[in-house]
């Protein structure tokens, strides 16, 4: 039996999930110690051609079709197939280095008391040079699945807003098991982008008091895609941020009101910012983005909440 479950979980991106699977073929721990479980989620590409032509005469490797549209559908399925008390999920454009699953697995052998669940840094990779317009702050690099919590290896505390990624992210599976899985009502499905089935379910793990646990030597290089590198991308990420805290929101985090009334008065403030900022002269492209992405951000929640 393996001792730890790799699962990707992949929707119309073939061409990144060679990148992926090789480098968990790649690692350095021995092939008989793990497993790689591909979930094909409903793909319309040649993601099995992919699979079955490279990869299905490696002997830990796993295909499985899910026809259920849905990531959080797909991740539950992966759980389903797995075969180790470990699994560990990464995501389809993401790159694993060569001590990925070796760290994951030795979290759970030393570290005291043992965390039911790990994760580790995710560097951001992206294909073309950041353009002018970006702007370097926490909340666009998190819209982009960057973590890092530092160089210490420690445990998370979940009301600072600290807890893994998706594309880096590994559980007892009895303990996610118990707590129902993944919200099949949360997370991307098809190309819409809403969000928070994950932080759902580490303030799931939360409630039960139980330890999860940051490993920084564990990491992943994940891809940021040519075709997220424009406004057009972040305005619908921040609208289905929006979106997605009206469905559910961790009740211990307050940086962010929770009410329709808040959103209104923050839609208003946004409004009220980007006007003056384009009656200011000089260079706002920057602010300009922040500003409507916040804007966007509050829109989607109160839509969300009223229709």
């Amino acid at each position: 039996m393996p001792e730890i479950s790799a699962i990707i979980c992949t929707h119309n991106r073939s061409e990144y999930l060679k990148r992926a699977v090789e480098s968990l073929l790649s690692q350095s721990i021995s092939k008989e110690r793990y497993e790689i479980i591909i979930i094909d989620n409903r793909s319309t590409d040649n993601t099995k051609e992919i699979v079955r032509d490279l990869f299905l005469e490696a002997p830990n490797i796993v295909y499985q079709y899910e026809e259920r549209l849905g990531l959080s559908k797909a991740r539950n399925r992966g759980l389903e197939e797995s075969r180790s008390e470990i699994v560990v999920y990464m995501d389809d454009d993401a790159v694993a280095c060569q001590d990925f699953l070796k760290r994951h697995l030795e979290a759970y052998e030393k570290v005291s008391p043992t965390p039911v669940s790990v994760g580790g840094r995710i560097y951001l990779d992206w294909e073309m040079p950041k353009p002018g317009w970006y702007p370097d702050t926490e909340g666009f690099e998190r819209c982009l699945t960057r973590l890092d919590y530092g160089d210490e290896a420690r445990f998370l505390e979940f009301t600072r807003c600290e807890y893994p990624y998706g594309a880096n992210m590994s559980f007892l599976k009895s303990d996610l098991l118990e707590i129902g899985g993944f919200e099949i009502g949360l997370g991307r499905q098809g190309t819409n982008l809403l969000s928070n089935e994950e932080s759902r379910m580490f303030y799931a793990l939360y409630e039960r008091k139980a330890k999860v646990y940051y490993e920084p030597r564990a990491y992943v290089r994940h891809a940021v895609l040519k075709e997220r590198i424009n406004k057009k991308f972040f305005y619908r990420r921040f609208y289905w941020q929006g979106i997605s805290n009206a469905i559910w929101c961790p009740p211990v985090w307050t940086s962010q009101p929770s009410s329709i009334i808040g959103h209104i008065r923050g839609l208003a403030r946004g409004i009220v910012e980007l006007i003056r900022l384009y009656c200011k002269r000089g260079e706002k492209e920057r602010e300009s983005l922040m500003r409507i992405c916040q804007i966007c951000f509050h829109g989607g929640f109160i839509k969300q909440r009223i229709f």
